[in-house]
């Protein structure tokens, strides 16, 4: 037999609770279909939404243990400067973002230091045109690096000095995890 399954509403439900109730009725040459009409699109805010079923009470919250859960809690698109890039660039780029941080990358995209808030403004305070001087001059060094399986203690830990770490997550894409992260997180394990 051939299966296919696509998003559906909550009248699926029905559907299969009423072959599931005549399934000792069927023989194996009978042939069954199920018409699902509804994609369940409009669901998708709600039953369909992780955190929408934990605050009804339907799920609860997978435990954070490592940094893997961390970044399945908090997904989120690393956003980075290049180290030829200005400092008024990275400061747009934080403004934008509303971050406090930034990784830097060279031309050929590997992580090569950080662009802390702090240090961007203390510079712009001793002289408000370093906003045209590059990155690579006034950068912080570079961010440490985790493994999945890297204990949320052990993640905690490094995040008290420093300002953030990266990860490389299941589909080899670089990520970041910050205090923020940290926090949202387990504030949302906590509902």
């Amino acid at each position: 037999y051939q299966r296919r399954v696509h998003g559906v509403g909550n009248s699926a439900g029905a559907a299969i609770k009423g072959l599931l109730q005549l399934k000792d009725e069927l023989k194996p040459e009978d042939l069954v279909v199920l018409i699902f009409h509804d994609s369940g699109t409009r669901y998708l805010g709600k039953m369909f939404n992780d955190d929408w079923m934990i605050s009804k009470g339907y799920m609860t919250p997978k435990p954070i243990k490592n940094a893997k859960d961390l970044l399945e809690r908090c997904p989120k698109k690393l956003i980075t400067v290049r180290e030829d890039q200005t400092f008024g660039e990275a400061c747009e780029l934080l403004r934008q973002h509303k971050f406090n941080q930034l990784p830097v990358v060279n031309i050929g995209g590997a992580i090569v230091g950080t662009v802390l808030d702090s240090a961007v403004c203390h510079m712009l305070m001793k002289d408000p045109t370093s906003t045209q001087h590059k990155v690579s001059v006034g950068m912080q060094k570079q961010l440490v690096f985790v493994k999945l399986d890297t204990s949320i203690e052990e993640v905690a830990k490094l995040l008290t000095e420093h300002s953030a770490v990266l990860c490389i997550d299941v589909t080899a894409v670089t990520r970041i995890i910050t205090k923020a992260d940290i926090i949202q997180a387990i504030s949302y394990s906590n509902q």
